[in-house]
């Protein structure tokens, strides 16, 4: 007999995580995927992040595809350096999302065009207002989810000369 493997799924965590690497080009559009995980029923989510204002700013968000379609209030702020993002299930206490993993939300930011050749990380933060956390069905905090940040590589746009 030979060694076999397993076939369960591996067990699910409380996070929210990005790719682990992303490249984007000055002066043009990105998207930057949001996935979570629970490990139980979830009633509200929120996600602060940070991004480099000086070289981008927020273009869109798309919930297309998310998880969380039954939620019936999806906010976002975008303040500064800072994007927070807020689901919440308010109809009645039936609205919830399953334990599971897939997408939150995919945020659009556009590069300037001057941008400059650089590497940054897409991270979370400590916000007081709206830390990253997870609600479980009966509105109780559950324990602050792991996260896993975005690496992101920014090709400045490089200029030539018109040719004669």
């Amino acid at each position: 007999m030979g060694c076999s493997k397993s076939t369960e799924p591996e067990p699910l965590v409380n996070q929210v995580y990005l790719p682990e690497q992303l490249e984007a080009k000055g002066g043009q559009i990105f998207s930057v995927p949001i996935s979570f995980e629970n490990e139980v029923a979830l009633t509200v989510i929120n996600v602060p992040l940070l991004f480099p204002s000086k070289i981008m700013h927020f273009d869109s968000i798309s919930f297309d595809g998310s998880r969380i379609d039954q939620f019936d209030f999806k906010m976002i702020y975008v303040i500064g350096d800072t994007i927070l993002i807020g689901v919440l299930g308010v109809t009645d206490d039936t609205v919830s999302v399953n334990p599971g993993r897939g997408l939150l939300a995919t945020i659009h930011l556009r590069l300037y065009g001057n941008a400059p050749e650089t590497t940054f990380v897409f991270n979370t933060f400590d916000s007081w207002k709206q830390p990253l956390s997870f609600f479980d069905a009966n509105q109780k905090r559950i324990p602050t989810p792991l996260f896993r940040p975005c690496q992101v590589h920014v090709q400045g746009i490089v200029w030539s000369p018109p040719r004669d």
